[in-house]
Formats: structure tokens, C-alpha cells, sequence
């Protein structure tokens, strides 16, 4: 049984991770496609992505992308530093982070899920702002965070990330509550 519906954004339904959904993540985070752009250099397994998503209480949200009831990837937010620990206390910033698997890219997914998490942590969790960091490589990322939701562009890391045998930048996005508006 597929986990609860929690956020809908036709055509994408956003529902809970549960066990079930793990070989999907496992399959994913290891896909040669796909690791670059989460900056997983070890495999991934089963016990570790359980432990990412059921074995502790976190401040996080994680939920699982779904079009017609088939998984296509995974959006969620999480405390940005110990400052923002938990979702109602002291700073109100999380960070998000999303995939969406090679098959199901460039149908707006990815930008559908955004748009529902973020409607979620700024009217629901009465966020303050939600970060984003992307690798320099990733264009298509850049392009939503900067062009479909209207992030902001705060600053680069230079160099901060090795990989494929050599060094990358991140790119640091932010989005205050005033600023969020569906249309981006």
C-alpha cells in the first residue's frame, strides 16, 4: 500500500516515504545518471537509506513524487544548520533539496513538487525562508530554483566539491516567505 497522499499538485501527488519505497531509493541514489547531481560518492544501501528516512526523528520533510500512483522522485526540506533545528523554533529556514528520476525530467514535475512544498512550509510550518544549494554543472536546477520559483541567487562556493575528478562550485539560492508566489 502506497503511503498517504499529504500534498497534491496536479498532475504530481507528494506522499509520505514508507518502507516499501526504499528499493526506489536505493535503485536512484546509485543510478550512475542521477549521482552526480546529488553528490553521493558511496553507495548507497538499503540499511543506509533507512536510516536517512525511518531511523531517526527529525525536523525534516521528506515525501515522495508521484504521477498516476508510479513514484518519479523524492522533494524535502531540512534543517539548514543547528540554528534552524526544528521546523517552529528560532530561525525558520530550512533547506530544500529535489530529484526527479532521468525518465520523468523536463515533464514540469520537478517544478510541480517544488511549488507545493514550498506553498506547504511558508502558509503550513509559517517558514521564514527556504535555501537550496546546487552543483554549477547542474543547469537545469539553477534554471528552476532561478527562473520557475524565484529564488534568489546568494552566493557561490568556489571549488567546494569534488567529483568526477575534479572540483565544483555550489551554488547557494535563497527564498524568503514575501517573496513566494505560485507563479514564481
Amino acid at each position: 500500500m502506497p503511503g498517504s497522499v499529504f500534498l497534491k499538485r496536479d498532475p504530481i501527488t507528494l506522499r509520505t516515504l514508507e518502507r516499501e519505497d526504499v528499493p526506489f531509493l536505493v535503485e536512484n541514489s546509485n543510478d550512475p545518471e542521477m549521482r552526480p547531481f546529488t553528490g553521493h560518492r558511496l553507495p548507497d544501501t538499503t540499511e543506509r537509506i533507512e536510516a536517512t528516512f525511518f531511523d531517526e526523528e527529525g525536523d525534516g520533510v521528506s515525501l515522495l513524487a508521484c504521477v498516476d500512483g508510479d513514484p518519479v522522485g523524492l522533494v524535502g526540506l531540512s534543517p539548514r544548520s543547528p540554528t534552524s533545528r526544528t521546523v517552529f523554533g528560532l530561525t525558520g529556514v530550512m533547506e530544500m533539496g529535489l530529484w526527479i528520476t532521468p525518465d520523468a525530467q523536463g515533464n514540469g514535475f520537478g517544478r510541480k513538487s517544488a511549488e507545493a512544498l514550498i506553498t506547504y512550509a511558508f502558509d503550513d510550518l509559517r517558514l521564514h525562508k527556504i535555501s537550496a544549494r546546487v552543483f554549477d554543472f547542474n543547469e537545469l536546477s539553477r534554471a528552476l530554483f532561478e527562473e520557475s520559483l524565484g529564488f534568489q541567487h546568494e552566493g557561490v562556493q568556489r571549488d567546494e566539491i569534488y567529483l568526477d575528478g575534479s572540483y565544483h562550485d555550489i551554488h547557494y539560492y535563497g527564498l524568503l516567505d514575501a517573496e513566494w508566489s505560485v507563479d514564481g
